[in-house]
């Protein structure tokens, strides 16, 4: 066969991330690329094609690359042919493709992708096709020129179509102090700057390609490797993974991402070297060090995506996750919450509840014509009570000025009454929206699971806790277990994450001393271990150990236990620090959140008042109509307390007629308003007796503010019971 002299070249190799990164460099350069991941593949297009060109991967599926270009030239084709290898080729194999297979180029992997499309364009047959040229030629001379103009034109190109690069920036930056150079020679180097940038883009496109499949391929490599620690005999599942890793060490350091490379590289070497016989010891050394290498990798991966523009992560921080209730002609107008936040879309009142009651979000924009409906109230109320998340804010969106909206938007108080933490314009400040939804979200991430995760290896931990957030958890890392129990009451978790193998102190010995603690004797503790066995459960359970979580982590499974137990202790939690009747926090659960929320606004210089509300006449209702009738009374209270108020309002049944509010950064004169808001709705409720007769009932309220009736939370409590004492009384005597 002879050298075909088309614009297409084959390549067979059996990764196709690799396959990926020659085709967008070469496709790029006008070529059309055939891909084949095995020899097989490979016969059957070179039967129906002469491409001017073929590369070959040493290690393929059905026959090594050597072998199978030797059998092509024993057939007479003489298409010029490119090796590539993960291995360094010794110099008896280099004179062998060299000398007597007429190889025209070795490269080894990781290549670099100028210097790969250099050395492509040197062995090429030139034959009747060209590559294609720039919109300049390569070589111009001065007199050429319209001195200045064209560099300036050429300079200008270059800024417009590649605006985000930094290469393209430092360069052009560069170039602008160069003025005292001949222009021949700097539209030369714009020349081989565009041919930079174009390889440049190219990689970018195919890397962000790469590493969405590398996600999936790197949790199928964690899989392989626990599969061979559970059974170190499993001969198979370590020749998956030494093809595996050495496909990544390459084709990952072709697109520059070294970190994982090199990750890969370490774990082919550990996996080729190691022992199923070794001793329990040294097994659980090494299972470790694969873990922390597994660990770097997922964590160089994560940051890569993010990097590089790869779409299956969103961003470092956690997203926030929001629903629009408006029309079409507003939610058109959204563009600039769509684009920070991840925005559904509801244009009713039924789909919204329907909606809040399936999902989780962190917050709901209200716009139009829902901002102006009368029965705002009234909606607002519905969904504070069909949320999941009881901390859910709710978000005024509207360019209609507040005096030519309904009733209930004229009111700042009222705003508030219904729930609403702020009113926004349809088309804010991106600094401003930025800074809400950063303030929204920090606030639902309070509400999110808590999760601490202990090790003393600081690699460990990070690798968890940011796995953890971006599923939304708010986690915190221990790198001194010494330190538990204070870190226990600080941050108060649902879940812990505990390393088992710690020097000094162990996670087993960690999980006792958090077990005699009776505040955390039902706390959900998680052991991480290389001992996933019978005998490794055993020691997890004795210690106090909830479950186990076997070692190499599987990300699913990470998340999926930790989700499965944060629920399981907020059940446990809500049977003591809620109340059954109202589902309003306890008076023990109010003084734990509110004792702290109280000592945070003083020490930034914020208000926190406090507001007890008695029912009015409640023995009287009781006496008089029943007790299922006033009963009746606490339950529509409780919940319309529930449905009323921002999230950060912390809610309570203080006593049998008495419940309690908390107000952050409000004043006695604010919080007042909001509570005869309150009054004035509750007394408009028409209760029925067991023998049908109607009944209202009012309602009292009293308050103390911090600093200024004390700065203990005991005295804010006196003097907030003083206050409804005396307002009581006031009332009776009138």
């Amino acid at each position: 066969m002879e050298p075909g002299s088309s614009g297409e070249i084959l390549i067979v190799d059996d990764d196709q991330g690799f396959r990926a990164f020659v085709s967008a460099l070469l496709g790029r350069r006008g070529f059309k690329v055939w891909e084949a991941r095995s020899v097989r593949d490979g016969e059957q297009i070179l039967a129906a094609s002469k491409p001017r060109l073929i590369i070959v991967d040493y290690k393929l599926p059905d026959l090594d690359g050597v072998t199978w270009i030797g059998k092509l030239r024993d057939g007479g084709n003489q298409t010029p042919i490119a090796f590539i290898s993960g291995h360094w080729c010794d110099r008896n194999t280099f004179n062998w493709l060299r000398n007597i297979l007429k190889v025209s180029l070795v490269l080894q992997k990781p290549v670099l992708p100028e210097v790969f499309v250099e050395m492509i364009d040197s062995i090429l047959p030139q034959a009747d096709y060209k590559a294609p040229q720039s919109e300049y030629p390569d070589q111009v001379t001065s007199q050429t020129l319209n001195r200045g103009s064209m560099i300036d034109i050429e300079c200008e190109n270059i800024r417009q179509e590649y605006p985000n690069s930094e290469l393209a920036k430092a360069e052009l930056d560069r170039l602008g102090n160069l003025e005292s150079q001949p222009e021949a020679v700097l539209f030369n180097k714009l020349t081989q700057l565009r041919k930079v940038l174009e390889v440049e883009e190219t990689i970018n496109v195919a890397r962000a390609n790469y590493l969405l499949e590398l996600a999936v391929t790197w949790g199928e490599l964690t899989s392989l490797l626990r599969s061979i620690k559970d059974e170190p005999r499993a001969a198979r599942g370590v020749e998956d993974v030494l093809a595996i890793t050495h496909r990544i060490k390459g084709t990952a350091g072709s697109y520059q991402l070294v970190t994982i490379a090199k990750c890969s590289e370490r774990l082919e070497n550990i996996t080729r070297a190691y022992d199923p016989n070794a001793s329990e010891t040294e097994s659980e050394i090494i299972w470790s060090e694969v873990f922390r290498i597994l660990a770097d990798g997922e964590l160089a991966l994560i940051e890569s995506q993010q990097k590089y523009g790869a779409h299956a992560v969103e961003g470092e921080r956690y997203k926030a996750q929001l629903l629009a209730v408006a029309d079409q002609e507003t939610v058109a107008k959204l563009g600039a919450f769509q684009a920070i936040s991840v925005l559904s879309i509801s244009s009713s009142h039924a789909s919204t509840l329907t909606a809040l009651s399936r999902s989780r979000f962190d917050a709901v924009l209200v716009g139009e014509p829902f901002a102006s409906d009368p029965d705002l109230l009234s909606f607002c109320r519905d969904m504070r009570l069909a949320a999941s998340n009881p901390a859910m804010p709710l978000l005024m969106v509207s360019d209609l000025q507040l005096q030519d909206q309904s009733a209930c938007s004229i009111n700042p108080a009222k705003i508030s009454y219904a729930g609403f933490s702020e009113v926004l314009p349809l088309e804010p400040p991106l600094e401003e929206l930025t800074e809400t939804i950063n303030e929204i979200t920090a606030l639902s991430l309070k509400s999110k699971p808590r999760v601490l995760v202990v090790d003393d290896d600081s690699a460990l931990t990070d690798f968890v806790s940011r796995i953890l957030n971006l599923e939304g958890f708010n986690t915190e890392t221990l790198n001194e277990p010494i330190r538990i129990i204070e870190t226990l009451e600080r941050c108060q978790p649902e879940v812990v994450v505990l390393d088992v193998i710690m020097p000094g102190l162990s996670g087993y010995d960690v999980c006792r001393e958090i077990r005699n603690h009776e505040q955390w004797r039902n706390l959900a503790v998680l052991f991480l271990t290389a001992k996933s066995n019978q005998e490794g459960r055993a020691l997890a359970f004795r210690a106090g150990g909830d479950d186990l979580i076997a070692k190499p982590v599987l990300k699913e499974e990470l998340i999926a236990r930790v989700t499965s137990y944060a629920e399981r202790t907020r059940l446990r939690r809500d049977q003591v620090n809620r109340d059954q009747v109202t589902q309003l926090l306890s008076r023990e659960g109010f003084v734990l959140e509110a004792e702290p929320c109280m000592n945070e606004c003083m020490s930034i210089d914020l208000p926190f008042t406090m507001a007890l509300v008695s029912v009015d006449g409640f023995d009287q209702v009781d006496r008089t109509f029943g007790m299922g009738a006033a009963e009746g009374v606490i339950r529509a209270l409780g919940a319309l307390i529930r449905g009323r108020f921002e999230p950060a309002v912390i809610k309570a049944r203080w006593a049998e007629r008495v419940f309690v509010l908390g107000f952050p950064d409000l004043n006695v004169e604010q919080a007042s308003e909001l509570m005869a808001l309150l009054g004035q709705e509750f007394s408009e409720i028409e209760f029925t007796s067991d023998d049908e007769s109607a009944f209202s009932v009012s309602l009292t309220a009293g308050f103390a503010s911090a600093p200024e009736s004390g700065v203990q939370f005991s005295q804010i409590r006196d003097h907030c019971a003083q206050d409804l004492i005396a307002r009581m009384r006031e009332k009776v005597t009138q």
